[in-house]
Parts: structure tokens; sequence; C-alpha cells
């Protein structure tokens, strides 16, 4: 996977992610809505096409034309036809360089999704990537079985533990 390409690892969930970037898209709830529906229906592997866009959304179809020519336009869709199939592709929605996100260890991510039991949001994915930045992997992974002990499954509560853990050598 090329390093502009993180956004399709399989730690990423793109319609979390692409919420919580909503804001910055300058999109409209209608546009939006058109690119969440792209995405679960990539999620599930399901054929995109014009006639499911519309009966998802319950836009008319030359809106849904209107909405994928917008988001064409602004770059954040491209629209592709491959081995007579059409690719729908949002690439330009998670273009902006996010370094936090290549930078978190895979083995390390894998096990805070397996000791907390669920797939990590955007924003612990972020923490965790701001932690290994900061501290040893031994010393994360130790603070997360501390976590683990106290019966939390909380990357703030990481992070609480991993900062005291800071001060108290910081005071020796």
């Amino acid at each position: 996977m090329k390093d502009n390409d993180w956004f399709k690892a399989g730690y990423v969930n793109q319609i979390e992610l692409a919420l919580c970037r909503f804001p910055k898209l300058a999109l409209t709830n209608e546009q939006f809505l058109v690119v969440l529906v792209i995405l679960y229906l990539q999620k599930n592997n399901e054929i995109i096409s014009i006639p499911t866009i519309t009966q998802q959304t319950k836009l008319s179809k030359e809106r849904v034309n209107e909405i994928l020519a917008v988001l064409t336009n602004k770059g954040y869709l491209s629209i592709k036809t491959k081995k007579n199939k059409v690719d729908f592709d949002l690439s330009g929605l998670f273009q902006e360089d996010n370094e936090n996100l290549l930078r978190v260890d895979n083995n390390l991510f894998n096990l805070f999704e397996q000791e907390f039991g669920r797939v990590l949001t955007h924003r612990e994915i972020e923490m965790l990537a701001f932690l290994q930045s900061k501290y040893p992997q031994e010393q994360i992974e130790d603070a997360l079985r501390k976590t683990l002990n106290n019966d939390v499954r909380s990357i703030n509560y990481v992070a609480k533990i991993l900062s005291k853990t800071e001060k108290s050598s910081d005071d020796e």
C-alpha cells in the first residue's frame, strides 16, 4: 500500500473518518449523504450505481447526477470503468496527509483492538499514534495491561498512566 493510500488500511473506518472530516469538506448535507452511501456500499461490497444511490438516499436521479458531478469537480470522487465494472473512488476525500495514521505500528494497533474487544475510533488511532511517537512500545503495552487490570478499556486511561509514569520518572 502506498503512503498516500493510508486511508485504505484495514484498520481505518472510512465512514467514521469521513464523518470526522465533514466540517473541512465544504459539502452540503445531500452531497455528504451520497458520499456516505458510496462508502457504505463499498464497505459491504455492494454494486454502486445511480439507481442504488437514488434508492438509498431518496434523491432523484437528476439530483444524484448533479451531486456526483460536484464531487468530481471538487476532486473528491473519480469514476472509472474497470473490466465492465464502474469504480467509485473517493480517495480525494482523504488525500490530506495524515501522518499520525501512517505511524501506528500494526502489532500495537491489533493488540489494542483485541484487548478493547472492538474497532478503534479514528480519534483513538490518532491518540495511539501520538503515544507511540512519545513512548517506547513496551511502556505503552505495560500501560495497556494496567488499564485492563483496572477493568477499563480507554485509550485516555492508557495515556494518563503513561503520563503519571513519565512524571514519576522525572521526579527521581
